[in-house]
Parts: structure tokens; sequence; C-alpha cells
């Protein structure tokens, strides 16, 4: 597989606005995680921040996306989630509607994020596609919580630049003082351990959607945790993962960036024209073969 490096030319200059500071800051490179949206969400910072309100802003969302399995969307009164759920709609409108985020109860059914060992039953299958009472906010609660922090950091005095993981969503924020631009490599999900290539971007909003790390293996075979919602069972795809990068001065970047990264790897090869003809956000999708597609030029790595 010939290795690439994405320049981000077309991205534009961020523009940060700033207004009075609170709580505790700080002025030194400081890298601290903690868990929540049930990953390691880790932070690097340099610069002046306000570090306990950065992650205040990130655990606000994390809690509100814990409730969607515990009781019905219904009987949640969360503005957080309402707000999710009603710029997640906004999504599906605009790019597809395959993506469908009543599908909690068959989310917690196979539980492959908590390393379910066998099979549910058709019936169970049957039973939880029916019921469409819980909110499943997995294809975008990563990408709105760092929306959210990019908000908390535009509307604070904080200086320097950050990268904010949520291990399969990204946030590259502010501007380095070299000047230079951020460089993220992308894994190969092929080869545990390696890597295709890298994106070279300003500013910016990352995610990767694929099944090389959250499945379950079960008699043999791997089941990845995003479903068919034809069928209540881990969806088939040509791809092994894809990545997409918008930048982020974009309105709700961050959540594009997630719920764009899922929908294409759901629609594999089949679908690349479609999302090709869109403009604002770039994508690189590796196939089952180690095919690498993107709607930018991939520019190889000398």
């Amino acid at each position: 597989m010939e290795k690439f490096v994405l320049r981000g030319a077309l991205f534009l200059a961020l523009l940060l606005c700033l207004f009075i500071a609170v709580g505790c800051e700080r002025n030194i490179n400081t890298v601290k995680s903690e868990f929540l949206l049930d990953t390691y969400v880790t932070i690097t910072m340099s610069g002046k921040f306000n570090e306990d309100g950065l992650f205040d802003a990130l655990r606000e969302v994390s809690a509100a996306a814990d409730e969607c399995y515990s009781k019905p969307f219904s009987e949640i009164n969360n503005p957080l989630l309402s707000d999710m759920s009603h710029k997640g709609e906004n999504l599906r409108e605009i790019y597809g509607d395959e993506l469908d985020f009543s599908i909690g109860a068959l989310t917690k059914l196979w539980g492959i994020s908590k390393g379910t060992q066998a099979l549910p039953s058709p019936e169970e299958i049957n039973n939880a596609l029916k019921d469409k009472r819980y909110f499943d906010p997995g294809a975008i609660a990563k990408g709105y919580a760092l929306d959210k922090a990019y908000s908390y950091l535009s509307e604070s005095d904080a200086t320097g630049y950050s990268v904010i993981s949520a291990e399969s969503s990204i946030l590259l924020y502010g501007k380095k003082p070299d000047g230079e631009n951020f460089l993220t490599a992308i894994k190969d999900p092929l080869i545990p351990g390696s890597y295709i290539g890298f994106i070279e971007t300003e500013a910016a909003f990352i995610s990767t959607s694929g099944n090389s790390e959250r499945y379950s293996e079960i008699d043999g075979k791997r089941y990845g945790h995003i479903f068919d919602t034809k069928t209540g069972y881990p969806i088939e795809t040509d791809f092994a993962s894809v990545t997409v990068i918008v930048p982020a001065f974009t309105p709700d970047g961050g959540i594009m960036s997630d719920f764009l990264s899922t929908l294409i790897f759901m629609n594999g090869t089949a679908g690349l024209d479609t999302f090709s003809e869109y403009e604002g956000f770039t994508f690189i999708a590796v196939d089952k073969a180690g095919k690498v597609y993107g709607n930018e030029e991939l520019f190889p790595i000398e």
C-alpha cells in the first residue's frame, strides 16, 4: 500500500474570539485524560486556558449520553440531548437516513462495547428493532462533545493550541507557535500499529469510523459496533475504515465529521460517488483489500 500525506491547503485560517477569563488558568503544556463518552478523552494543551472548564463541557455531554440507554428518550428532559438529536436529524436530511438514532435498544442488546460473548437470538434482535424508544447517540456524541469544547475555547480567552482526542474523534484547535500545520497519522485498519498516511491541516475536526478497534469476536467471527438497521446485525461493508476531516471554523463541524465518517463507512465503496459530490469536508477511506480512496488529492510520501 502506498502511503500518503493529505495537505490541508484548502482550509482557511481559524479566527479566534477572545473574551474574559474565568477559573484556573495555566501557561504551560499539559496532558490530562479522563474516561468520558465510553472512551478515554485526552487533552493536550499549550498556552493559556481553563482546564477545569473545558473538561466540565465534555463531562456534561458524556453524562447526557449515558442517560440514553437507561430510560426512553421521551422520559429524558435534557436540553443537550434534544439539541444533539435535532442536529443529527438535520444531518440525516442532508446526507442520508441510513443512520438511525432510535436503535438504542438494539445497541444495548448487542453490547459490543462491553465485549459481548454470545449472539442475540433472532427473536431478541427483531424485538429490539421494533423498540424505538431509546436514543442511540453513538455516531454523533463524540463529535457533538468536541463542538462544545470548541465553543468553550472560542468563548474564553484561551491562547495557544490544543489537541482534544476522544480516540475516534479529534479536535485540533488554535495555532501552533511555529505556524506549522497539525500533522495527524491515520491508523492502518488492516495492520495494527501501522498507518496509511498523514493528514496535514490547520485547525480541524477529524473522525474515523470502522470495526478494527471496537468489536466482539464470537465463534471466530468479528462483529462490529455499527449496525444495519434493516437486519439488526452489525453492518457488512467493504470498507475497513473511513476518516472525515472538517475545518474547525465549520458550524457544528464536530458532529458533522462524526456522523459522516459513520455514514460513508456504512455505504461502502458503492456510495463514494454520492459523497464525492458534497463540499465542506474531506474523506479518506480504506477498503478491506487495502485500497485507499479520497475526495481530495493524496500526495505520496517521498
